[in-house]
């Protein structure tokens, strides 16, 4: 696709922001990071990951801007609140200064251009609502300001993608910073899983994950880069013979993240993955993509297969044979009772942002839908819904005149989001769910402005 390379870098004449700033922004922050290792014990791969991050930063800047924002979840608050350092903040703010920055004259056109839109509006109108909730009705405070907090994460990956796509090449550079930062954490695991890099030894249970890091979230990242590497395997296979070796080495990797995923011995991204690529079957045999069909059932009977490899208790507790699953099963369907008891009793505005630590074991119940009904009442659970159902008409408005196999893309993005909204994340860590919104809101813009033609032709 000799298009995508357009618009890569950063430059004076097509944004407001010159890309000198954006070089010295990158140089800026890699120094505050290279004094910030020097009081933490990290391996060389850390350092090495950040240079990666960064060279994408400045050499590909809109690549690396995704990179970068997918990053944050992982790699840096993760990592430094081992210590309790509270230095995340300070990168969380620098991202959002330099996405603004480089991007506010395309943020005022996104504006204008898009007035119809209503989901950047009720997701604004979401934010406002748990910030009045939290201050007005919450018990927890403390916990609830946690939650606003990675719900900002949210909007701002919700606007990358639309102040990043102007054309159907810039949606392809957005895809493959997912795939980059699958690649640079499948790297990173690999590491850990070696020993290279600290692995989580307080995780009694035997699931794989790299040290800070939640196992659930790292089966997570895995499963969304899985189907970006699905898109470009259809891309690539336009030209079979002259990227064998991009398939190959994707293919591989695939597996590798397929095993990893298994090793974290987490259901629910496991679940969503499998419902997402049982999708993508049945999407492809309507639209005849026969090499994609045979690439998705391939990771299915390995995906299956897998099972006899992995160690047993991991295996045990995937099917939900052990002690600890059944345990963990009880508690978070308790969590779910606790969670309808207190919306019952607080039905139009909800206990308030946070408030269900304060009656439960767990801090959240591990399903949005409830914890939204117990801490934002039937206004809040009322503007979710929204929000889903608006995204959901934005693709079936995209069905005739979005290129199929990128809307087959975010389809499956989506419903990997809304099966793990279900299983494990609370209300302000969907951080998946709100940058594909942000990519079907994209789409939609492109196809709305008519930019260019979006057929198979233009990946070719």
């Amino acid at each position: 696709m000799n298009s995508i390379s357009n618009g890569n870098s950063l430059t004076a004449n097509s944004y407001p922001v010159s890309g000198r700033l954006v070089t010295i922004a990158a140089f800026l922050i890699i120094l505050a990071l290279s004094a910030l290792f020097a009081l933490h014990p990290f391996k060389i791969w850390t350092y090495a990951h950040f240079i990666i991050l960064f060279y994408l930063l400045i050499a590909h800047s809109k690549v690396g801007l995704i990179v970068l924002g997918l990053n944050f979840q992982l790699l840096i608050l993760s990592y430094f609140a081992i210590s309790g350092i509270t230095i995340p903040l300070l990168f969380y703010g620098v991202y959002i200064v330099i996405v603004l920055a480089l991007f506010y004259g395309n943020v005022l056109g996104y504006r204008i251009q898009t007035s119809p839109f209503l989901l950047d509006k009720y997701i604004i109108l979401m934010l406002v609502y748990l910030t009045f909730s939290l201050f007005f009705f919450s018990v927890s405070f403390g916990y609830g300001t946690g939650k606003l907090r990675t719900f900002l994460m949210n909007v701002i990956l919700f606007y990358l993608p639309i102040v990043l796509v102007k054309r159907f090449s810039d949606f392809v550079l957005v895809v493959k910073g997912i795939m980059i930062y699958g690649f640079l954490f499948t790297i990173f695991s690999i590491l850990s899983y070696l020993g290279l890099e600290p692995i989580d030894i307080l995780n009694i249970s035997g699931r794989f994950a790299p040290m800070g890091m939640n196992s659930i979230w790292v089966a997570r990242h895995l499963s969304y880069a899985i189907l970006a590497e699905l898109f470009f395997i259809h891309l690539y296979m336009k030209e079979p013979g002259k990227n064998i070796g991009k398939l190959t080495g994707l293919v591989i990797l695939i597996m590798i993240q397929i095993y990893f995923i298994f090793l974290t011995g987490s259901r629910g991204p496991l679940l969503s993955l499998m419902l997402a690529i049982f999708f993508v079957i049945l999407a492809s045999i309507r639209l005849r993509f026969s090499y994609v069909i045979l690439i998705a059932l391939a990771i299915m009977i390995v995906s299956v297969a897998a099972l006899y490899f992995i160690p047993s208790n991991i295996a045990d507790r995937l099917l939900t044979r052990d002690y600890s699953s059944q345990v963990t099963i009880q508690l978070r369907l308790a969590a779910n009772l606790q969670a309808l008891n207190m919306f019952w009793e607080n039905k139009i505005f909800g206990a308030g942002l946070g408030s269900f630590a304060s009656v439960s074991y767990l801090n959240f119940p591990h399903n949005v839908f409830s914890e939204t009904l117990a801490e934002l009442g039937l206004v809040g659970f009322t503007l979710f819904l929204t929000i889903l159902i608006t995204g959901i008409s934005y693709m079936i408005r995209l069905r005739k005149s979005f290129y199929r196999p990128a809307l087959l893309l975010l389809a499956a993005m989506f419903i990997t989001a809304i099966v793990n909204i279900n299983f494990g994340e609370q209300i302000g860590s969907n951080y998946y769910l709100y940058f594909s919104l942000g990519l079907i809101n994209a789409a939609l813009i492109l196809t709305r402005n008519k930019k260019e033609g979006l057929s198979d032709e233009d990946c070719n």
